[in-house]
């Protein structure tokens, strides 16, 4: 995996041929066990469902599964965009609204010494654990502003120790324009962050929520735009991806629905 440029921009290549990643934001929840599914067949069967409806790409978002996970990805051949875990605790007004309000810039949570070392060190358990899988072709260190600081630092000791493994320093926002990728989030429209160096991911888009009884999760509602019917969100859908597809010609190289 690495970088090379076709038509002047920086894009993502297998063994030198370049290949655009339709993905899914895979967060690893399970009905009958929330973080667990009931037995690793539901591993399979998430990823035989996500290439029969035509994705190439998982994102494990700030999760990380057992092998067995990472073993069928290698076999069933779906690329794995892995993200560390969070560091720390959530702060809506550090970590989301200022942000939001275009803050990007400066909003630091300062985590403590000890913070800071618990996150790294899990970093390097994670890369350890999940070096053997060719399946793993992608690591985000940051997502959206959680738990973020030093950077800089943080991107070259996770590039020393990967090799040729790709390495996107933040995914959403508070970018330090280092690393192989840049990243935009945004809902539900895709974006196309281009960059003149680094290849160009929309790495959440999308947050369509249709309701159907009988499968709506009891608690509070979430979502980032909604739909009545299944046709409405397949027109949806559609529009969200003819976007992606006008992107790809400017230069997008990964989207993650």
């Amino acid at each position: 995996v690495s970088i090379i440029k076709n038509k002047n921009h920086p894009v993502i290549a297998i063994n030198n041929n370049p290949v655009f990643f339709n993905g899914v934001l895979d967060q690893g929840y399970y009905s009958d066990g929330i973080y667990t599914p009931a037995s690793p067949n539901a591993y399979e069967f998430d990823i035989v469902q996500m290439k029969n409806m035509g994705f190439n790409m998982l994102r494990k978002h700030i999760k990380i599964e057992p092998q067995i996970f990472y073993y069928l990805c290698d076999k069933l051949g779906i690329y794995v965009f892995q993200d560390f875990v969070n560091n720390g605790g959530y702060n809506f007004l550090i970590d989301t609204a200022l942000p939001t309000a275009f803050l990007k810039k400066g909003v630091t949570p300062f985590p403590s010494r000890k913070r800071r070392g618990i996150f790294e060190k899990s970093c390097e358990q994670t890369m350890k654990f999940l070096y053997n899988h060719p399946s793993v072709c992608y690591y985000t260190i940051f997502n959206e502003g959680w738990g973020q600081f030093d950077t800089e630092r943080m991107t070259q000791i996770v590039q020393g120790v990967v090799g040729q493994t790709l390495v996107c320093c933040a995914s959403g926002w508070n970018d330090a324009d280092i690393g192989d990728i840049k990243d935009s989030h945004s809902y539900p429209d895709p974006s196309c962050p281009l960059d003149r160096n680094r290849a160009a991911v929309c790495g959440e888009y999308g947050g369509i929520t249709l309701k159907v009884q009988g499968h709506v999760w009891p608690g509070g509602d979430f979502q980032y735009t909604t739909v009545e019917t299944g046709g409405d969100f397949t027109v949806l859908f559609n529009r969200l991806a003819d976007k992606i597809k006008d992107y790809y010609y400017y230069g997008l190289n990964a989207a993650v629905y």
